[in-house]
């Protein structure tokens, strides 16, 4: 069990279902962003696919923590799938 800054623990394997289950969406995304060549459809698939992948995060985060944090706890876990995100338009 790791502590985390936010006041909260979470176990291990929460954070491996963080970075698979809830980075699927956006590995969809960015499949369909490899097939099409338009930066408005890339915009709207990967904003699309973010709010997916953040809506999917929030019951692992939200149990781990105080319920007065889960913003805190919730921000960079919204941050690292926006880095991914905007590497997912970047795809020529």
């Amino acid at each position: 069990m790791y502590k985390m800054s936010a006041g909260g623990h979470i176990i291990f394997f929460q954070s491996l279902s963080l970075l698979g289950y809830c980075l699927f969406p956006l590995d969809i995304g960015a499949v369909i962003c490899m097939l099409k060549d338009n930066v408005i459809v890339k915009v709207i698939v990967v904003c699309v696919t973010l709010a997916w992948s953040s809506w999917a995060a929030y019951p692992f985060m939200s149990s781990a923590v105080n319920p007065r944090r889960k913003a805190l706890a919730l921000y960079p876990v919204f941050l690292m799938y926006v880095s991914v995100g905007f590497l997912i338009i970047a795809i020529d």
